[in-house]
């Protein structure tokens, strides 16, 4: 049992570290992502319990990662993402290829794809091509919006201008945040 509970807690601290680095708060439904993404971190990593190099992801599917793909993104990053059915679908140059995405965690195929939530139509998509951007406001807002804590217009924001923000009567604790500080 001592083990296992190493696990966990070893598991716990990964995801604290990644939620206090994020620029916004998760929403809750994100957290069984945060999981799997924590989980993929630690099976990467070959342990003394292990006689040869291999981690235990690579031991148990015989893949060997592709670092550029598995660590090119972390939890929480903004994407803009290749959708290949766009092409496909219209030859307009208004249809517009990419999709602006958070990225969740590595899928562990060969490809290295992702899985990246969608900022547009709020679903999971599984994708091979993606750059990485650097997080704007409007992600910020746009996040914590989906996490309860405030409300956006986004027709408020400006090319500089922070959110402006509607409080909910009830506003959620941001979730890294230690119990004591929490209103």
């Amino acid at each position: 049992m001592d083990k296992i509970d190493t696990k966990i807690r070893r598991l716990k601290e990964l995801m604290r570290c990644v939620v206090a680095d994020l620029p916004y708060s998760p929403p809750r439904d994100r957290v069984k992502d945060l999981v799997a993404y924590g989980v993929s971190r630690l099976n990467l990593r070959s342990t003394k319990a292990l006689n040869d190099e291999a981690s235990p992801r690579v031991r148990l599917t015989g893949i060997r990662p592709e670092f550029k793909h598995e660590f090119g993104l972390a939890f929480g990053d903004y994407a803009e993402v290749y959708d290949p059915k766009s092409a496909l679908k219209s030859n307009d140059i208004n249809t517009p290829r990419t999709e602006l995405c958070v990225a969740l965690y590595p899928s562990s195929n060969k490809n290295g794809s992702w899985i990246f939530y969608s900022l547009n139509t709020k679903t999971y998509v599984r994708r091979t091509q993606w750059s990485k951007l650097p997080t704007s406001k409007l992600v910020i807002a746009i996040m914590n919006e989906l996490a309860g804590e405030l409300k956006v217009e986004l027709t408020d924001l400006g090319d500089d201008e922070e959110p402006t923000q509607h409080h909910h009567a009830q506003t959620a604790p941001a979730v890294h945040q230690p119990i004591a500080v929490r209103r």
